[in-house]
């Protein structure tokens, strides 16, 4: 079964210019939140499930208005993970995309349409769209189970470069700490270059990762440039990796980028 999972939150139509709540505009039905999805926000026990997209759009029903999320995902849920992902669509509304509303324009005026407190609907259907698993060797990477990625990256048809929330499983290796799950990668010809969704390379995270120390940050760094890193690539910062590795504190890191520039 491939599953839609609908989130359904009350919501009410407000008119800025008279600052009070407002009939229904017409075609409130046809917006569509024009941004980014959610499934990048989902805690790991969601995301982990395979939900992908959740996308927002408005809806009018009946004479009232609710905001909507769409997540799709390979398999049903069950109980837990629907109360959970309410839950998640509850968070969002009081802080977080939805805290202050969404501005809307529709009929030649503007319209915010905020949340209005109260639980939050979730039912599921199968709707016959594929939904690839998630990725094993992703997931594998993140948490550091080597014997795991070992066996994702054996199988037929393995996609080293597959993501998950939006990143491969050599940059999840390199931001949760995880090293020789990074070195494997590399040897088995994972991508050393491909950025994450916000521009940065396997070697930016190297010097934005926390969970990395210098000298696990500097080995990684050489594997990756020995398998075709470019060390001078500017990332979201503005700044190389070795100028973000000298002011994160990186001195070992940097020393690698500056033999390599």
């Amino acid at each position: 079964m491939r599953m839609k999972i609908t989130c359904r939150i009350r919501g009410a139509v407000w008119d800025p210019e008279t600052d009070r709540a407002a009939a229904i505009p017409a075609g409130l039905d046809r917006w569509t939140f024009d941004g980014f999805p959610l499934d990048a926000y989902l805690d790991e026990s969601l995301a982990d499930l395979g939900l992908v997209d959740g996308s927002i759009r408005a809806e009018a029903r009946e004479g009232a208005a609710a905001i909507v999320f769409e997540f799709h995902a390979p398999g049903p849920l069950d109980d837990d993970a629907m109360t959970a992902l309410a839950e998640f669509a509850a968070e969002q509304m009081s802080e977080g995309i939805g805290e202050d509303g969404f501005e809307l324009e529709l009929d030649g005026r503007a319209w915010l349409l905020v949340p209005v407190e109260g639980p939050v609907e979730v039912e599921q259907e199968d709707d016959g769209r594929h939904v690839p698993p998630p990725s094993a060797v992703a997931i594998a990477a993140r948490d550091g189970d080597l014997d795991g990625l070992r066996l994702a990256v054996s199988r037929d048809g393995a996609d080293l470069d597959a993501t998950h929330q939006g990143f491969t499983g050599l940059h999840l290796a390199i931001i949760y700490g995880q090293p020789e799950a990074a070195l494997l990668l590399l040897a088995e010809g994972a991508d050393p270059g491909k950025p994450d969704p916000s521009g940065d390379a396997p070697l930016d995270s190297c010097a934005l990762s926390d969970s990395l120390d210098d000298e696990d940050s500097a080995r990684v760094a050489e594997a990756l440039i020995a398998a075709g890193a470019d060390p001078n690539r500017v990332g979201s910062t503005g700044g190389s990796p070795r100028v973000i590795a000298e002011l994160r504190g990186k001195p070992k890191l940097a020393a690698v980028l500056i033999d390599h520039a």
